[in-house]
């Protein structure tokens, strides 16, 4: 896992406004995940694509930058199955998705932020929600150090609203 102390977080934050976090953890799998959730980091800050994150002290809290890439496909008889690991840019999977015939996403094409962001915010525009189209979350526990799976009906979607904006964020 890369580690970088005294980052600068200019660069990775829409409003581009410097702020130095002590350290920035960049994990790329499950097994960096583990190894942070067994440092004790007291106080630490999850940083997607660094959209509508404005950070306003000189120094910021921890950073976890996750760099979990990868999209799948999965034809099926009657749908398919796009798999879309956290750090992917959201508009570039939309247009993947587009590209490749895959339907439904158009509308949520220009929402800045990342994959792994959009069910939080249960991101929607022109009367589609990722509500109506996502089938499972992938969530990582720092507590327990365990992936839970999270069926939609368990994700508690609304408008603009999932169980990740709060309970499990807890």
């Amino acid at each position: 896992m890369k580690t970088i102390s005294n980052f600068s977080l200019k660069k990775i934050n829409s409003f581009n406004v410097e702020s130095i976090a002590p350290i920035a953890y960049f994990p790329s799998c499950i097994d960096d995940l583990i190894t942070l959730s067994t440092l004790g980091l007291s106080s630490f800050y999850i940083l997607g694509e660094g959209f509508n994150t404005l950070l306003v002290e000189n120094e910021s809290p921890i950073i976890i930058k996750p760099e979990f890439k990868g999209i799948e496909i999965d034809e099926q008889a009657d749908c398919t199955i796009v798999k879309a690991a956290a750090s992917e840019n959201w508009h570039e999977f939309v247009g993947f998705c587009i590209e490749r015939g895959i339907n439904g996403l158009e509308n949520l094409a220009l929402i800045p932020g990342s994959v792994g962001a959009a069910p939080v915010q249960n991101i929607g525009a022109y009367g589609v929600e990722l509500a109506q189209y996502c089938q499972e979350v992938l969530w990582f526990d720092f507590e327990t150090q365990s992936v839970i799976q999270y069926q939609h009906k368990d994700c508690g979607f609304a408008y603009r609203e999932s169980i990740f904006k709060k309970k499990v964020k807890e």
